[in-house]
């Protein structure tokens, strides 16, 4: 009898585990941009129709843990926009100045773009200065021998890359807005 109801414990949490719905994400495409993009955390001059939901969980963490992105791209930018839902906003201590390559263990989104090389874009909002960061590592991690087209842009945003957040009225989430040339 005690193993009856362990099974059927057991197969009782195996069936709510089945209800978590996580978002498939592969690939994405950018739209092209309807005219001047204004970097400011303000999606109003953004074409939208691209836009995705990422979520591990849909069902229970949508509200809470999710973001929703876009991308677009003209003659001089790449861009991408994020709508976290997140209940603590914009929280990233790691410093840019000396812990560079370090800021996505916290509030960041990190990035892989491949055009001719891959590069990896960390962004995030600097708790300490109060001020966007973004660092940007060319070339692919773990190659052996190394990859010899490596390097690494310390301060994007110095370099041309534009950054703005914005929190939403709640305080349970941000729009962050990027632009790479």
């Amino acid at each position: 009898m005690r193993m009856k109801i362990l099974m059927s414990a057991i197969l009782l949490l195996l069936a709510f585990a089945s209800f978590a719905q996580s978002t498939q994400n592969v690939g994405m495409k950018a739209a092209p941009a309807p005219g001047k993009i204004v970097i400011d955390g303000k999606l109003d001059d953004w074409d939208l129709s691209g836009e995705r939901l990422m979520c591990y969980d849909v069902t229970s963490l949508k509200d809470r843990y999710s973001v929703k992105a876009a991308a677009m791209y003209d003659s001089d930018n790449f861009y991408v926009s994020l709508r976290w839902k997140d209940p603590s906003p914009m929280v990233n201590f790691y410093d840019p100045k000396t812990e560079v390559g370090q800021a996505w263990k916290s509030d960041c989104v990190q990035l892989r773009i491949k055009t001719d090389r891959v590069a990896h874009v960390d962004c995030w909002y600097f708790t300490g200065d109060k001020k966007p960061s973004m660092f940007i590592y060319y070339g692919a991690f773990g190659l052996k021998p190394p990859d010899p087209d490596t390097a690494t842009l310390e301060d994007a945003m110095a370099a041309g890359a534009k950054q703005a957040f914005l929190m939403d009225a709640d305080a349970k989430g941000y729009t962050q807005e990027i632009a790479i040339p």
